[in-house]
């Protein structure tokens, strides 16, 4: 995330995607024409995930202070063309079982997004979802491939965070339910303050169905933002957006490895070779990028990077530096997409497209 966009999150074609109502179909060209470094519509399209063994991709959207839609965007990589998918829209089949305690099915006008990741534990696919309009949750989605066709989503429920916590990414865990950043605590008035001066403002937080919210000891940190579990399970890997590092931190012993990154480390994504790529955003004044985020601007083009790190010894490497962005700026994650990297932002009209160096 960059800094302001949690606190701004609080401010037709018949399609078998959502068996109701799905946005038309968009040709993802830029000015009417076809462009080689972006896919132009999709607005603040803060973090991406693929759905596994297909084309297509799925984006969350972020929400500004003068936005007042809820969706997700599906993207289809083999020709870039995209829809929007309203939550009001998606159907309903909620598992009242795992999620006895959700007050209901978000309306469009109610979700503003935030980090996404998808769980494929026992053949089942869900898509999981930080929402931070009308409450503070993670939103569960079934997401049903249908071969040759566009996936399904369908909503299942959801965990409403504990009281205070801003949430900002979230990660599936094997053994059922999943973690979450807190990015700062909400009675806290002076998180931007602290957040700025690299004083600990949130953790981690994990949810099981078995024994709701627990924190993660050792991952108390300055803005916690992107979160990713590694292979085998036994370490998280946390990006600090106010400390600038990204963190190893084992789930048993609480013990952290930790390598400065050189940007407001954002969201987290594992490449084909099973590398992370850390996104995030660097500026000399953070009260300009502050202002943008928190106006009604529809780009805050500010420098970005994209880092490739080794999960075992956290060497790292710069695949991607834009210093002087202008149609795009603020990248918060890459995803690896055939032989590109796919950017998206929390505030843009686009996401950006860069060829593998």
């Amino acid at each position: 995330m960059a800094m302001r966009k949690t606190a701004l999150a609080l401010l037709a074609l018949q399609s078998p995607i959502l068996g109701a109502v799905a946005g038309e179909v968009q040709d993802g060209r830029c000015g009417g024409t076809a462009d080689e470094k972006y896919i132009c519509g999709p607005a603040n399209a803060e973090d991406l995930v693929v759905i596994p063994g297909t084309n297509w991709i799925l984006a969350s959207r972020m929400a500004n202070s003068a936005d007042r839609e809820g969706m997700f965007y599906l993207l289809d990589a083999s020709d870039h063309s995209w829809r929007k998918l309203d939550i009001d829209a998606i159907a309903e089949a909620r598992d009242k079982t795992l999620y006895p305690d959700c007050p209901g099915k978000p309306t469009s006008a109610l979700q503003r997004g935030h980090g996404i990741a998808l769980d494929a534990r026992n053949g089942a696919l869900k898509l999981l979802a930080i929402n931070h309009g009308g409450r503070e949750s993670v939103e569960i989605f079934t997401v049903t491939k249908n071969e040759g066709a566009e996936p399904s989503l369908a909503w299942a429920g959801c965990v409403v965070a504990p009281q205070g916590a801003m949430l900002n990414s979230v990660a599936a865990l094997p053994e059922g339910g999943f973690a979450v950043t807190k990015f700062f605590d909400t009675t806290n008035k002076n998180w931007g303050e602290d957040l700025f001066a690299g004083k600990e403002t949130g953790e981690v937080l994990e949810w099981s169905p078995k024994d709701g919210w627990s924190p993660v000891p050792g991952t108390k940190m300055s803005g916690p933002n992107g979160i990713a579990l590694s292979p085998d399970a036994g370490a998280y890997f946390i990006a600090e957006w106010g400390g600038g590092k990204l963190h190893k931190v084992s789930r048993k012993t609480g013990e952290r490895q930790s390598i400065d990154t050189g940007m407001h480390a954002d969201n987290l994504q594992w490449d084909a070779e099973g590398r992370l790529l850390v996104a995030g955003q660097f500026f000399d004044d953070p009260m300009a990028y502050r202002s943008c985020h928190m106006s009604e601007a529809p780009v805050c083009a500010f420098p970005f990077k994209v880092l490739r790190v080794d999960p075992t010894t956290l060497a790292s490497e710069t695949l991607v530096s834009e210093g002087e962005p202008k149609e795009f700026g603020s990248g918060t994650t890459a995803l690896e997409v055939g032989d590109e990297y796919w950017i998206g932002t929390s505030r843009g009209d686009r996401i950006a497209r860069i060829p593998k160096p």
